[in-house]
């Protein structure tokens, strides 16, 4: 029997190729909507990176306490009197906390921050071990705890580049000689 000029058997290969037609569509949607989607998430990330970066130079009230305290650093105050700057202090290092935590988590893009961070987060890290900030505040180093390993992580991988280069012109030097 025919329907529309086809058999039976012809219908039945035309819904063939007509699933097998939506099945490479569904499959192309899929993995663009799975691309579009890990697009997405990265710019996101990416983002929310660069939103925490500018916060350090952008937030009025981080600011504040960075003018503070470096006004505090420039007539020798902040080590003598670090109870009058402690709320600036706290702030401070809590925005560094979270960062770290962040970067932890990978909330943000590890690189980026460490590129534009790193020489930040060292100073204020070694600023408030050399001035014993923490004492002054009655905190511990526990209470920024991922702040502190960023640092050492960070002072590690320095270290270990340093030798490395040292290990490199040392064999340039033995091989230049052996020449």
């Amino acid at each position: 029997m025919e329907t529309w000029g086809l058999t039976e058997v012809q219908w039945v290969a035309l819904t063939a190729i007509g699933t097998n037609v939506l099945v490479i569509a569904t499959l192309i949607l899929a993995f663009v909507a799975g691309y579009q989607i890990s697009e997405a998430r990265r710019e996101t990330r990416t983002n929310r990176t660069m939103e925490i970066i500018a916060r350090y130079e952008e937030c009025p009230v981080l600011e504040r306490c960075l003018r503070r305290m470096a006004r505090a650093r420039d007539k020798g105050d902040l080590a003598t009197n670090v109870k009058a700057y402690r709320l600036d202090i706290v702030a401070l290092l809590n925005y560094l906390e979270s960062m770290a935590m962040g970067m932890e988590q990978g909330l943000y893009i590890k690189a980026l921050i460490e590129d534009y961070m790193e020489p930040i987060i060292s100073f204020h890290v070694e600023e408030t071990i050399t001035l014993k900030l923490l004492d002054g505040l009655e905190a511990k180093p526990e209470d920024f705890q991922h702040l502190f390993e960023l640092k050492k992580r960070w002072d590690d991988a320095k270290l270990r580049k340093e030798e490395e280069a040292k290990r490199q012109a040392s064999r340039l030097k033995f091989n230049g000689r052996a020449s």
